[in-house]
């Protein structure tokens, strides 16, 4: 059962890369529909990703974005704790970046590192908010980014994220004319990370 709930996972994704998203749509209502009757102990795992599978066929077909918006909320919903519910905000807020929506966005990635501060994706959700924060392109919303950036580094000191974050915070200090400052961070890295 596991094997063939795998392949059936596989299958629904290789569709939905080769640009088939309506047979990922397919795909995905029968694989969710067989693994009903299953007892595999990956069955709310892989219903999960199959749910964010769906909800990104529904973005790539044009006009069903609000079904895929109500699918990650539904998956949020229904398995609230699972990785894939996780994503689902990353998911969202890439989409509302797209279209130029970035409080929104901003606001869904702080949700994230907020409720769920010991998960993988947090210090990145921190780094793509400070880059939505950043997009808006005004002097308060480089210090929000900078912020942003203090608090990843700060909860987050072991993150690969750490060198790029700080190379972002150079960069905004110095939108900001606050040149001393960008300094000192362009420092830090040298001497922190001389072999990066």
């Amino acid at each position: 059962d596991d094997l063939r709930i795998r392949m059936a996972w596989l299958r629904a994704k290789l569709s939905l890369d080769v640009g088939v998203p309506e047979k990922t749509l397919e795909l995905v209502d029968s694989m969710i529909a067989a693994m009903a009757s299953t007892k595999s102990e990956l069955r709310a795992e892989i219903t999960s990703s199959a749910r964010l599978l769906q909800a990104d066929a529904f973005f790539a077909l044009p006009g069903r974005e609000v079904e895929g918006l109500e699918t990650l909320r539904r998956l949020r919903t229904d398995n609230p704790q699972s990785n894939a519910a996780v994503y689902t905000f990353m998911k969202e807020a890439n989409f509302a970046a797209s279209q130029n929506r970035f409080v929104e966005a901003q606001s869904l990635l702080i949700k994230l590192a907020d409720d769920f501060g010991k998960h993988a994706y947090a210090p990145y959700a921190l780094y793509e908010a400070a880059l939505n924060a950043e997009r808006r392109g005004q002097d308060t919303f480089y210090r929000d980014a900078n912020r942003l950036i203090e608090r990843l580094i700060r909860d987050y000191p072991r993150s690969e994220l750490v060198f790029y974050a700080r190379l972002k915070q150079g960069d905004l200090l110095r939108k900001l004319n606050e040149f001393p400052l960008a300094q000192q961070a362009y420092e830090e890295l040298v001497n922190t990370f001389p072999k990066h």
